[in-house]
């Protein structure tokens, strides 16, 4: 069930300009498990990386989300927070929140990771922990 439709504009570079008039419909399900700021970051996500909303998008206010899906302006905030923590938005005070520019490529290239000591690549259960460790797809403590 579509519970709102909410109007942005593209104003990331020119906030007086107004390049664009869209709208963008969330739909929201009360009855899911998933709480409800994750379902309105989830689906601003899709339309980020799907497109229809390109870098330099500038989102609704918060208010204005809150009362056209009748949320709380504290849900509406936690996902812009989320959004932005992650860094699909930027927000400014004053000026709003837009869709932050996406690199190129959204493979993360990480440089590798240094050797261990030659005094720890003993036989043993540290080294065999420090040889884990210098794998990528292991997190370290």
């Amino acid at each position: 069930m579509i519970v709102s439709i909410w109007p942005y504009t593209n104003a990331y570079n020119s906030p007086i300009v107004v390049v664009e008039r869209s709208a963008v419909q969330l739909e929201l399900d009360r009855d899911s498990r998933r709480p409800l700021y994750l379902q309105v970051v989830d689906q601003i996500k899709a339309r980020i990386r799907g497109g229809s909303l390109p870098a330099g998008t500038r989102l609704p206010p918060v208010r204005q989300v809150a009362r056209d899906l009748d949320l709380t302006r504290l849900t509406v905030h936690n996902a812009y927070a989320e959004l932005q923590a992650d860094g699909w938005i930027e927000s400014f005070v004053g000026r709003g929140s837009f869709v932050a520019p996406r690199p190129a490529s959204t493979t993360v290239q990480s440089e590798p990771a240094p050797a261990a000591p030659t005094s720890l690549r003993r036989p043993g259960e540290l080294a065999d922990l420090l040889q884990l460790s210098q794998q990528p797809e292991i997190i370290s403590f």
